[in-house]
């Protein structure tokens, strides 16, 4: 699909990527929906939603058929008739859309995607589609953690990380360790972390990734999980793998412990 893409990309006209902008919007929309509520809740969008195509790819994920076979069936819909070529675009999009919601991507890559898609020319307005209440969902989320205790095996990895954050000079050196840490790794390592070790992290990241992290986390604490990572040794490995990068940091005369 992919090379598809890239093959037709440059018979796409300005007037065709504009006129996918808002395809892309809905699909932002549906992705959060389905973060927050669950892939089913995506059936009651189904019966108002005008685009055939992306109506079929939402009711094929909410009846979990396989991912192959959702992209089968949609490639299959895409080449049985005729389009213009706005309307193939918006299918591309709708096909990549529908798949990462079902594989439960992150949704703010679900839009950098298909922003990527259009090209760099529409990113910066791509970037601008995030719902309005993202942010404030965040903070209402984080407040549920106020109460939040470490673990008693996570105790020594939590005082670790915190022995950084001590002073304006350390404060440094607590920043120069969270830029060094994936996006994935801070997420499941603070699954075991209190809410002071949590808010201190998220104190020293960007308003965007600060949004990701609490999305990322609610959404692996969700009990209706296969997996549920505030319960799984998982989150031991993680907090290991970031040890090991502190360690590297130090080494390297990078950060400096007290």
């Amino acid at each position: 699909m992919l090379d598809l893409i890239l093959r037709l990309n440059k018979r796409f006209s300005d007037a065709d990527k504009e006129s996918a902008i808002p395809t892309i919007q809905k699909i932002i929309n549906f992705a959060y929906l389905a973060r927050r509520e669950g892939v089913l809740a995506l059936e009651a969008e189904t019966d108002e939603e005008e685009n055939y195509f992306l109506k079929t790819g939402l009711m094929l994920i909410v009846d979990g058929t396989d991912p192959d076979l959702v992209r089968a069936i949609l490639e299959r819909l895409l080449l049985a008739d005729e389009h213009t070529d706005a309307e193939l675009l918006i299918r591309l999009l709708s096909i990549e859309g529908v798949l990462s919601i079902q594989q439960g991507e992150n949704p703010y890559i679900i839009l950098i995607k298909l922003g990527a898609m259009l090209g760099e020319k529409y990113l910066p307005e791509i970037q601008k589609m995030e719902p309005e209440d993202i942010t404030r969902h965040a903070y209402e989320f984080l407040h549920t953690l106020r109460d939040k205790k470490a673990w008693d095996e996570c105790k020594d990895f939590e005082a670790k990380l915190l022995s950084y954050n001590y002073g304006p000079y350390i404060s440094g050196n607590f920043m120069h360790i969270i830029k060094n840490l994936t996006l994935y790794d801070l997420v499941y390592a603070l699954c075991g972390c209190s809410y002071e070790a949590i808010t201190a992290v998220l104190r020293c990241t960007s308003q965007r990734r600060f949004v990701h992290i609490c999305d990322e986390i609610e959404r692996i604490a969700d009990p209706m999980m296969d997996v549920n990572y505030f319960e799984s040794p998982a989150v031991l490995r993680y907090q290991d793998k970031i040890l090991k990068t502190i360690a590297r940091l130090e080494d390297a005369g990078q950060i400096f412990s007290r």
